[in-house]
């Protein structure tokens, strides 16, 4: 039991340095571009070491999700008006109305 207590610590220290190593070069290329919301790279990254997925979905919400007022304004710009639905039913029903004439 101890050697699978092992295995499982060792895959979650993995798993909280790569998405801390992961969270630190997003944080470094959006800080070169002055992206980068309250605190530098090598913050973000401990905070995700230290504090796992919850830290990275705090990263996301903060930087990717719509409470980033750039990223709303983005999907905005890009929200398109519903497009009319496919008259395919009509098409298809009046296709048997000249077949049965």
């Amino acid at each position: 039991m101890e050697i699978i207590s092992s295995i499982g610590f060792l895959m979650l220290v993995v798993v909280h340095l790569a998405l801390g190593g992961a969270v630190y070069t997003d944080a470094k290329l959006r800080d070169k571009s002055g992206e980068l919301a309250f605190v530098w790279p090598i913050v973000w990254c401990f905070a995700t070491v230290v504090g796992g997925i919850i830290a990275g979905a705090v990263y996301w919400l903060i930087h990717y999700s719509v409470l980033n007022p750039s990223v709303a304004a983005m999907v905005l710009r890009n929200t398109r008006p519903a497009e009319q639905p496919s008259n395919g039913f009509r098409e298809a029903s009046d296709q048997v109305n000249r077949d049965e004439s």
